[in-house]
Formats: structure tokens, sequence, C-alpha cells
């Protein structure tokens, strides 16, 4: 046991590693991942900029490279997917799992269910616009 200094007691902490190793012991690391074949529109991006205040935003306009990162991403993903070529996205990550939650946006034609993870019609982008 490592003796105490002058200045210290028994009930004082010491952290012997730095701050983002303290997290990444207690949280886990995620990231938004946004399939949309007009992510590079300027209303998008507007979004894309408030997203990336909460955490890392990782965007696609293609869904299969989409599906390639997700499955092999070792944090967690929190997936955001256009109507176009949803269904196949969906479909190929749905079961992984490090993808807690995929959101489509309204235009979609209908509600997918697969598993324990709903998939549902939901556009948190233009709901936080409207704040």
């Amino acid at each position: 046991m490592e003796s105490l200094s002058a200045d210290q007691n028994q009930d004082d902490i010491i952290i012997k590693c730095s701050l983002e190793e303290m997290a990444n012991a207690f949280f886990k690391a995620y990231e938004i991942i946004w399939h949309d074949p007009n992510v590079n529109s300027q209303e998008n991006q507007q979004y894309l900029t408030q997203l990336e205040t909460l955490c890392k935003v990782k965007t696609f306009t293609e869904w299969k490279e989409a599906e390639d990162y997700v499955k092999a991403a070792k944090t967690v993903c929190h997936v955001i997917t256009s109507g176009t070529n949803e269904e196949l996205l969906v479909k190929e990550i749905f079961s992984s799992q490090n993808v807690p939650k995929i959101l489509t946006f309204p235009e979609t034609k209908h509600i997918i269910q697969l598993g324990q993870k709903i998939i549902r019609r939901f556009c948190v982008l233009k709901q936080r616009s409207k704040m």
C-alpha cells in the first residue's frame, strides 16, 4: 500500500489516469451515423452543425458505405437514415449490437419492426428546428 503524503488523508481519491481514460472507462463512446443522399444540402448542413455540438457525426450519401462503417465501428452508433435505400441499410444493420436506435425520416412509407428494435418514422432534426 502506498504511503500518504502530509497533505493527503485516507479518504482522498487519487486519480492516476487522464480524464479521457477515466471517461472511457465509465462512458461508452457513441456517434451519430447519418445516411442521406442529400446530406450535403444547405438545410442539412445547418442540422449537421447542431448535431456536431452533441457528438461525432459521420455522414454518408451511399447506404452501403454507411453499412460498412457501422459494422466496423467500435463505438455505439445511433443511425439516422433517409427514405432512399433506408430499408436496405436497416436490414443490414438492425441486428448489430452497436446500434441501439435507428431513426428514419417521415417520408418513409411504413414503419419497420425487426427484433427488439423498433425502427419508426422520426425526424429529430426537423423537430429540433421548431424549438
